[in-house]
Parts: structure tokens; sequence; C-alpha cells
């Protein structure tokens, strides 16, 4: 079986929207990652009762940005699917 190495792109400066369409840009474009009429789902790290900037959860903000770039594509559907972590109520 063959392993593929993971992608990973890290912004810094400018506006949350401008980071986060620039990773996206740098892992091949929005429009290559998702294709027309896809289901995508975004499992963003909400598992714990933990502000954002504590580092353990995303940041909400980042989770709207991403909705909004994947709108532009069109896909079927947008899942956010999430849990809590054991003994968190999320």
């Amino acid at each position: 079986m063959e392993t593929k190495p993971y992608e990973v792109s890290v912004q810094s400066g400018g506006t949350l929207e401008e980071r986060v369409s620039q990773c996206l840009r740098d892992l091949g474009g929005i429009e290559n990652l998702v294709p027309p009429g896809g289901t995508v789902l975004i499992k963003p790290n909400l598992v714990v009762e933990e502000d954002h900037r504590s580092g353990d959860t995303t940041n909400p903000a980042v989770v709207e940005v991403l909705i909004r770039e994947l709108q532009r594509v069109s896909p079927r559907e947008i899942i956010i699917g999430e849990g809590s972590a054991t003994f968190c109520s999320t």
C-alpha cells in the first residue's frame, strides 16, 4: 500500500480571509480540491469547551471563511461533523 505525504500550508499576516484563501491556493485551489456537486465534510475540532486562543480548538471564524470559500464551487452539500471529547459536553 502506497502512502502519500500530507500537504500543509501555513500563513501569517493579512486578514483571516486572505490567509485561508492563500492556504487553499497553496493546496491546489478549492476548485481542484472539491468537485462541482460534491459533498464536503468539515471536521473543525470543537471537541472541548475551550477558547480557540488556547490552541485546543479551531477558531469558528476559520470555519465560517472556509464555508464561504466552499460555496463558491457549488458543492451539493457541506456537512460539519463534530463530537465531544471524552467527559466533555460540547
